[in-house]
């Protein structure tokens, strides 16, 4: 038997992003973060910052925003913390996070 694989690499031009706080209390939610993107997992773009954000604040809240327009597509996303949380704490809560945008399907 011949196995043939096919690797398919997508990439996306973001337009916009959602995060949902992960918690069943407000507590804890996200204030400080930046949004970045990467090609390579080695250098990083800043998409958004948020400093004292207050979009997520109630039990699973969700909040989205745009970003602003770029050419780049990205294959790696992530989200640093970058000051304490709602509850003063320096940990993360999240459940969740949807990248809008122009879907690159390169083989």
């Amino acid at each position: 038997i011949k196995t043939t694989t096919t690797t398919t690499t997508n990439r996306v031009i973001p337009t916009a992003y959602t995060v949902r706080h992960g918690g069943k209390y407000r507590a804890d939610s996200l204030r400080n973060w930046d949004f970045q993107g990467s090609v390579d997992k080695i250098e990083w773009d800043l998409l958004r910052r948020h400093t004292n954000d207050t979009s997520l604040n109630s039990p699973f809240a969700l909040a989205s925003w745009d970003l602003e327009y770029t050419t780049t597509q990205y294959r790696y996303f992530r989200i640093i913390q970058t000051g304490h949380n709602s509850s003063n704490h320096n940990f993360l809560v999240c459940c969740g996070i949807e990248i809008y945008g122009d879907l690159i399907e390169i083989n």
